[in-house]
């Protein structure tokens, strides 16, 4: 389950389609995503590859966890609005 506090703001979002949450459904993952992605290019080496390559996995995992468990908790709604936002 997800953070109450961050449970409410998904859910006024949705409502509101306000913010950056109006364009983009996970803008922290993504942009830690973009960061780690950033760091891997810097660096090019294989050591940090593996390093990071398993964090971004986990937190594409996590986007599709979060993703299930807000469509069973908001239903239709976040459906529609899943259906209109990127990522």
């Amino acid at each position: 389950p997800l953070l109450p506090f961050y449970e409410q703001l998904v859910k006024f979002n949705v409502e509101r389609q306000s913010g950056i949450y109006a364009k983009i459904r996970h803008p922290l993952y993504i942009g830690v995503n973009l960061c780690l992605f950033g760091v891997c290019l810097i660096q090019s080496n294989v050591f940090t590859a593996i390093l990071v390559g398993p964090i971004i996995i986990y937190f594409l995992w996590r986007m599709k966890k979060e993703e299930a468990y807000l469509t069973m908790t908001l239903g239709k709604e976040y459906v529609i609005y899943r259906n209109n936002t990127w990522l």
